[in-house]
């Protein structure tokens, strides 16, 4: 009698833990942006720590800008077109010409290209929003041209 007991109140407890689970898992995926035009997940912001496992970074420094050499790279890390092979070599001489003061100016150069990547990432995310609200419009419209096509066809 005791292992029925013992049974039943195990049964109880795994019971009550797997039911006190199931909340946390449906809660855990986001609602889907009904505007949004892409099939992936809608990600609106990437934190530094998911491209930087380094010391802490400044991301609203400034002082960079007064420095040619971290202001260039900055701007040649930012631009999508330019090569990573050309950003490459542009850090190997940073290095090359003065390795004590280029691991700072590195780092002032990251977080600027970061900042600098986020806000354009935001601009396109901002541009691909409006486009899937258009494209949810126009489908309304075309549904709606469409009802009204087939009213006026029936007798």
């Amino acid at each position: 009698m005791k292992k029925i007991r013992r049974f039943d109140a195990c049964g109880a407890a795994i019971a009550l833990s797997l039911f006190a689970a199931l909340p946390a898992q449906g809660a855990g995926r986001p609602k889907r942006d009904p505007d949004w035009p892409c099939q992936q997940s809608k990600v609106e912001a990437f934190p530094l720590a998911s491209v930087w496992d380094g010391p802490p970074l400044d991301l609203d420094a400034s002082g960079w800008r007064d420095d040619p050499e971290t202001a260039d790279l900055a701007a040649q890390m930012s631009q999508r077109r330019v090569p990573i092979a050309d950003v490459k070599t542009t850090v190997d001489k940073l290095l090359t010409a003065d390795a004590a003061a280029a691991k700072d100016k590195l780092k002032q150069a990251f977080a600027a290209a970061f900042v600098d990547l986020s806000h354009q990432r935001a601009d396109i995310l901002v541009g691909l929003d409006r486009y899937g609200r258009k494209m949810h419009e126009m489908a309304e419209r075309i549904r709606a041209e469409n009802e009204s096509a087939h009213k006026d066809e029936t007798p």
